[in-house]
This record gives C-alpha cells, structure tokens and sequence, in this order.
C-alpha cells in the first residue's frame, strides 16, 4: 500500500523522476514486510534525489514547473475566450458544450456568425427537437468535429424548400476527457461513464425546454454504442428517445462481447504512465502521422483532407496532451461491451443506419490484395451489407438505411450536406411522434 501511494505521488510529480518509482518498486517487492518496503522504498528515493541534484536535474524540474504553469495558463486563457458553456455530471465532472438553435435569425459556431432562414409563420405549429451529436474519441478530436455538419445544417436549412415543422436545438459536447474540461491518470474513461455524461446533458437541456421537446441522439462510429447504452438508460428513466441515427457502424463483435478484463487493465496500465506519454509525443502529435492515418482509414477521397483537418487536431493533441487518457482508454477497448442486451431494450424507437460504401482496414474488412478492382469492390459491398443486416436483427424498428456513396469513416466531415439530408429526412418523419 505504501509503495503504491509512493508510485501515485511521484507519478503527480513528472516525467523526470518517472525512473524512480520502478526502481524503488523492484527494492520494495524484496521485503517481507511493508515496513521493511516503506523504508526501501524512502532510501531508494532519497539516493535518486542525492544523484540528481549531482547532476544537476534541478534544471529539468524548473522546466516541468514552467511547463505546468504554462499549462494552466493555457486552460485559463481558454476558458475565458471560449465560445461555450462549461457543464457538469453527476459526478462534478467539466466539460464544455456548444449549443445552437435552428432556424433563427443569427446563430454562433465557434464564434462566427452564420446567417440562416427566418422561422416560419407563427401560426405554424412548431415542435423542438433536441438533437445530441455524439463526437467519436481520436486524437485531437473534440465537439469541433461537428462543425461541418453544424455548417452543412444551416446551409441546407436555408435552401431548402421544404419548411421544418420543428426548430432544432443542437447540443454538442465534449465527452469526458477530450478538450479542456476533467481528464484523470487515475482511472480509465469507460463507456458508463459516457453513456451516463449524455444521459445528464440530455436532462440538463430538457429542464430548461418545454415539456414537448423531442430528443434524437446522433452518434459516429465506436461512439454508436455510447448513443446505444445512453438511449436505454434514457428509456428506463422514462425520457425515451424519439429516434436514434447511427453513421459509420463499428463492427459486431465490438458490440456484442466484452475484452478481456485484464488485457484491458494490462493496456490501460501501461499506456497511462511514462510510455504512453513518450508515444503521445513522439507519435500521435505529428502531423504527419495523423495525415498518413487520417488518409488510410478515414477518408474515401484524400483531397477533401486538407489542413483544417489535421492541423487543426496536431494542434489541438500538443496543446491538450490530457486529452491523451481518454484516447487511451478507448484504444484499451473500455467502449467494448455487449450492446445486445440495450439494444432489445430500445423497442420500439425508431433507429436510422447511415454507412458509407467504403470501409477502411479500422473496421477490420479484408480484401484480397491480387484480386481485381471490380472483386475487392464487391468484398467491400458485401462487407457492409453484412453489417448493416446485423444491426437490423439485433434492433427491432431500423427505420430507414442511407448509404453515402463517396463516403467512408468521417461521414459528418467528408460528406457533411449528404447526412444532413438524410438526418433532415429521418427527423420530418419524427415530428408527429409525441415526445416519450
């Protein structure tokens, strides 16, 4: 126990002493007693601390404390020129929220004024939809990944013409350990712990709404079963969503079994110290790599990446390094879990399936690399369609599926307006539904 509350404490401290505590560990787990482990570990401590100030490591302790403080400059800064709100869980958890009305003579996205269509008569009857784009987890990413899809809304809202029988309250949150809000070293982020963060802001928005608001949550990829878990609880607290949108589906079996418990823990251990800093570093904030990713698994045409994609997230991952735990915690597969259970127990809410026609090697599709284009064509097709049928045996009431030609993993970014016609579509066909 002492070792371990030794670990913890030298681990808050930095990256520079993060030799000390393996060392120390390895003295301690040769006594008997935790006596005899708290005085080796002490003396082991104390000689690091004696060879470092011999050679001088003071300088890289200044340089850690310049680094904290600049950070918390940084998060303070940001706080106070950011475009959002800040809101809590049930835990006392931050995270930041972006919230937008359409239509409406004005509304703000990231601080920019985007002009929209005026409301329709007011005679018309209008309901408000309370729709919750659920961002996926990656490096760099945050709400921002819905700024696209926030553009190509208002772009269609005001050519279209067609008259929403709706206004559209879109919520757009940060999940638990991106961004600028909590993040922790302690404790991996796991799907209850998303699934419950949208459960909360989907309540904290309807207490400030009329009791006719409809709630239709949006997810991307893996986050599909954050929307999954968050609309059954949702359902048994008696607020049932209208609807539910699912782009980019992950494979079944991330959705229908669960990881082994100790790979889970063995990766998380592993990735939340001194390793998965260095990896942080020297790999997921480049540039290059998030291109060379970014190119191979997520877009279907590489011309539409351009630099306010990965520049945008290179900066984002160097300046946020936090926001690397719940990257982390997704990369152990702390998402993964049975869904099928959640899924019988949506009902009979309406559920919509957007896919590309493309899928990356991300989603564990293989071609046959001699095969010709026409043959590995047909795999891919064949891939998704198979897919696409399992979902539709595990939900009861899929309502309606859209496959996006040109499309592949990061449909809201590479083929915003499409999705948004297909949402569009999918919520006029809700608006008579009574609010459950």
């Amino acid at each position: 126990g002492a070792s371990v509350k030794l670990w913890r404490r030298w681990e808050v401290m930095g990256d520079a002493m993060l030799f000390a505590p393996s060392c120390a560990l390895r003295a301690a787990e040769r006594r008997s007693s935790a006596a005899e482990a708290c005085a080796a570990v002490c003396a082991q401590l104390r000689g690091v601390a004696v060879g470092a100030r011999r050679r001088r490591s003071n300088r890289a302790a200044d340089v850690i404390l310049a680094s904290s403080r600049n950070a918390l400059a940084k998060d303070l800064q940001h706080r106070r020129n950011a475009d959002c709100s800040f809101e809590q869980d049930r835990h006392g958890r931050e995270f930041e929220v972006d919230v937008v009305l359409f239509p409406d003579n004005v509304s703000e996205v990231g601080g920019v004024e985007r002009k929209q269509r005026k409301s329709a008569p007011q005679e018309r009857e209008v309901h408000e939809m309370l729709l919750v784009p659920i961002m996926p987890v990656g490096v760099g990413l945050t709400r921002k990944f819905w700024t696209r899809f926030c553009d190509a809304w208002s772009v269609d809202l005001s050519t279209s013409s067609e008259l929403d029988q709706f206004s559209t309250i879109m919520v757009m949150p940060d999940l638990l350990g991106t961004g600028y809000g909590w993040s922790s070293s302690r404790s991996s982020v796991s799907l209850d712990d998303w699934a419950a963060q949208i459960e909360d802001v989907v309540l904290a928005q309807l207490k400030q709404r009329s009791s006719a608001c409809r709630v239709l949550l949006l997810a991307q990829g893996a986050s599909c079963s954050i929307a999954l878990r968050a609309a059954a609880q949702l359902a048994e607290r008696g607020v049932k969503p209208v609807g539910l949108v699912l782009l980019g589906l992950p494979p079944a079996y991330f959705v229908d079994r669960r990881r082994p418990a100790w790979l889970e823990h063995g990766a998380w251990w592993l990735l939340r110290g001194a390793i998965g800093t260095q990896l942080w570093r020297a790999v997921f904030t480049k540039p290059s790599f998030i291109a060379d990713f970014s190119a191979k698994n997520l877009f279907a045409d590489r011309a539409n990446m351009d630099e306010s994609w990965t520049g945008t997230l290179a900066t984002h991952a160097r300046g946020c390094e936090r926001s690397r735990f719940a990257v982390f915690s997704f990369l152990c597969g702390t998402w993964q879990r049975d869904l099928r259970p959640e899924m019988k127990r949506l009902g009979d809410i309406p559920v919509q399936i957007i896919v590309g026609d493309d899928v990356s090697p991300i989603s564990s599709v293989r071609v046959t690399p001699l095969a010709s284009k026409q043959q590995q064509t047909a795999d891919l097709k064949a891939a998704v369609r198979d897919r696409v049928e399992w979902y539709r045996s595990e939900l009861s009431n899929v309502q309606k599926v859209d496959i996006i030609q040109g499309g592949k993993n990061i449909l809201p970014w590479e083929n915003a307006l499409e999705v948004v016609r297909a949402v569009r579509g999918f919520a006029s066909s809700l608006q008579h539904r009574e609010p459950l």
